[in-house]
């Protein structure tokens, strides 16, 4: 009686293997950045996972035009920025691993706390509030890419467009 031979096995590859743990979801609390979080939440859940929230206080966001009797605090905007982070957790029922409000470079302070947290995957939307950042500088969730050592899920948003009922549209009486 002859033996069965074994089918060859299959070759594996990087990803079959690959279930992200440690999601880190950067946010500027746009809508696209909404649905970034979303697929972010899918992945997490499949995968028995936790996520991570940052919000950078850019900068370049920030005018250095000081009038008279009004001076910005940067503070006062990371404060507020954690107020809303702490909404947005409870929006969506979430308990992040990590909540995070910093300030500096977007792309340089997300990649140094993924790196710093050890993330598996990076979750971000095409674009976000900015469109003067982008001509200036190039796109958050470009640099990202190009300088992550983990790999980034970039969500497409495309024509994507918020609900009427968010955009807070007034309906007729």
């Amino acid at each position: 009686m002859k033996a069965k031979k074994k089918a060859p096995a299959r070759k594996r590859t990087v990803g079959d293997d690959y279930k992200p743990q440690n999601i880190l979801v950067p946010t500027d609390f746009s809508y696209p950045a909404e649905q970034a979080l979303k697929h972010a939440l899918a992945i997490a859940r499949r995968n028995r996972g936790t996520i991570s929230l940052i919000h950078v206080v850019s900068k370049v966001s920030i005018p250095d035009m000081v009038f008279a009797s009004t001076r910005i605090d940067l503070k006062l905007i990371k404060d507020l920025a954690a107020e809303r982070m702490e909404r947005l957790a409870k929006r969506f029922k979430l308990k992040p691993a990590h909540q995070v409000v910093c300030d500096g470079n977007a792309a340089e302070e997300v990649v140094k706390f993924a790196e710093k947290t050890r993330a598996d995957l990076i979750v971000i939307s095409s674009r976000g509030h900015t469109t003067l950042e982008r001509i200036v500088i190039g796109s958050t969730a470009e640099r990202i890419v190009h300088f992550s050592t983990c790999p980034v899920l970039v969500i497409p948003i495309g024509k994507l467009k918020k609900p009427a009922a968010s955009r807070g549209k007034r309906t007729k009486r």
